[in-house]
């Protein structure tokens, strides 16, 4: 499937909200790395600000399926009886944006946990 396509299925407005999520990890990514790069040591911006806006996006997905499953709820509520192959096809929809949300998760926590051996080395590296 094209991504696009799995954007589009996901929910444009939380899958936005997930990618500038993503964005705001990476943008923190660099900004750690800068500062360590130059000798500074920001207060403001720690490595646990990229697992916080990865956490973030995970939440949203969780966020946007409970929103997904609860309008599909009462869709079936109202129309009664319901095909089961209907039922899951919106389930694998609904699993699009928190399975996104989860792999940003996992790579910021990746870049968590990575970023502190690669900041030491370049500490030993300039002194």
């Amino acid at each position: 499937m094209p991504h696009l396509y799995l954007f589009y299925q996901g929910g444009i407005l939380f899958m936005t909200l997930i990618t500038l999520a993503a964005l705001a990890a990476l943008a923190l990514t660099i900004k750690v790395l800068v500062d360590s790069l130059n000798g500074k040591r920001s207060t403001r911006f720690s490595p646990n600000s990229i697992l916080i806006a990865g956490s973030l996006a995970f939440m949203l997905g969780i966020l946007a399926q409970t929103i997904d499953i609860y309008h599909a709820l009462i869709a079936i509520q109202r129309a009664g009886h319901i095909s089961t192959i209907l039922i899951f096809g919106g389930l694998k929809v609904s699993m699009i944006a928190p399975t996104y949300g989860l792999i940003i998760f996992v790579i910021s926590l990746i870049i968590r946990l990575v970023l502190p051996f690669f900041l030491s080395t370049s500490n030993i590296t300039e002194g």
